[in-house]
């Protein structure tokens, strides 16, 4: 067993561990610091009957271990349990007037974290994710315990009409009526409209400005670490946890030699939904990357006197201790690197995957009107979806609308 990525939840832990080819994550109390198993028992649930993501499965137990960690504060701030030694309330102790509670705390504790925007509507946004996440594991809980009069349309001590047909499965779309009626305590109006919000995106400045910004604040091995991994975000497009995912031994010199005009296949071992899609990575950057991976990095732990991580595992390591950078510690680097910047709040390195968005939407719309081709939001969305990593290209049509709106007001007023 290998612990990895360990994550604070109110003074508890979550850690990976390893049994054979899949990783599951382990939640321990936030007071005895004991293996929390209902937790546990979820985890195993999502990744081996639902089989949810790494990354699903670790924002469904945190979600859950932070209403658990509520309960236990409200133990402890009840006199007459405290007297009488109850102990910690249980899950099936929930009810919706806990709930309510929990999910008004949570909205004010989301707003005061450090990181934070301060938007109450974005709060609330963050909130709902993790009821939704609560609810989904409450209804499995039902299930697995036999618990009467717990959660259903009425007369439940929690209201909604999740089932048994909905402990396998995970509903994904947009918020509608029956939202609402599986879910009854989200906050109301706050999703976000697709057509409507817009991510910062990275332009040349910024690149340039943290280009600078890592060559004078970092030493040589981690500042060409952190350039690489811009210049793939930048040139490639792809999404933080897939950058994070490279290995060594993708940019092996048989692969290299067999590497085309396209540039070299690379399928990321971590994309969204766990999707197994394969990518093209242009020449001059896959040759940048296995010269990184054989010069910088190989000396690097050759100095550090860790020789058995030299020609293996992640490209991208911790100048601390050798092992592989976490998907956390590259957001702190890229969003401190765009405050240095002077860019808005949140922006980081997903920032150069809309820059690149932006830039090929542009491309693709410009080369179409030069061959005469369509140029509607559907055509290009199509034709651009592919690159960006989504599977339907309906996903990103008002992205394009957004972007092709500007770019003929540009043209309009230069």
């Amino acid at each position: 067993m290998i612990e990895r990525n360990a994550s604070e939840f109110g003074g508890g832990r979550l850690s990976w561990k390893r049994f054979g080819a899949k990783r599951y994550v382990v939640a321990y109390d936030p007071v005895t610091m004991g293996i929390v198993w209902p937790l546990v028992d979820y985890a195993i649930f999502l990744t081996d009957r639902i089989g949810s993501d790494p990354k699903t499965v670790e924002s469904a137990i945190l979600g859950v271990a932070a209403y658990r960690y509520f309960l236990v504060v409200v133990s402890k701030d009840d006199n007459r349990r405290t007297e009488k030694k109850l102990g910690s309330l249980g899950f099936e102790e929930s009810t919706d007037t806990l709930l309510r509670s929990f999910r008004d705390q949570e909205v004010e504790r989301v707003c005061r974290r450090i990181n934070s925007n301060h938007d109450k509507m974005t709060a609330q946004r963050t909130v709902n994710a993790k009821l939704i996440h609560i609810y989904h594991f409450l209804n499995w809980y039902r299930c697995t315990h036999n618990l009467e009069y717990f959660l259903g349309p009425s007369q439940c001590s929690i209201a909604s009409t999740l089932g048994d047909s909905d402990v396998n499965s995970r509903r994904r779309g947009r918020y509608e009526s029956r939202t609402y009626e599986r879910y009854p305590l989200l906050f109301r109006r706050v999703h976000e409209n697709p057509r409507t919000v817009r991510a910062y995106v990275a332009t040349e400045k910024d690149k340039a400005y943290i280009r600078d910004y890592f060559r004078a604040n970092f030493t040589y091995f981690v500042a060409v670490r952190n350039l690489l991994i811009m210049e793939i975000a930048d040139r490639v497009g792809w999404r933080r946890e897939s950058i994070n995912s490279l290995a060594c031994e993708q940019f092996s010199p048989g692969r290299l030699e067999a590497m085309d005009a396209r540039g070299l296949a690379c399928v990321p071992d971590r994309q969204k939904f766990g999707y197994r899609d394969a990518f093209y990575i242009p020449p001059s950057l896959a040759i940048e990357i296995a010269s990184f991976i054989n010069d910088v990095r190989s000396t690097f732990l050759e100095e550090m006197g860790w020789f058995d991580k030299v020609a293996t595992g992640p490209v991208f390591i911790s100048a601390r201790d050798g092992n592989g950078l976490t998907d956390k510690s590259i957001s702190k680097i890229f969003g401190r690197a765009f405050a240095a910047a002077g860019a808005p709040r949140r922006a980081g390195i997903k920032s150069f995957r809309s820059k690149f968005a932006n830039d090929a939407i542009a491309a693709e719309t410009l080369a179409r009107l030069e061959l005469g081709l369509d140029t509607s939001a559907p055509s290009v969305a199509a034709a651009v979806s592919v690159d960006l990593g989504h599977s339907h290209p309906e996903s990103i049509r008002a992205y394009v609308e957004q972007h092709q709106s500007r770019l003929a007001s540009r043209k309009r007023n230069p």
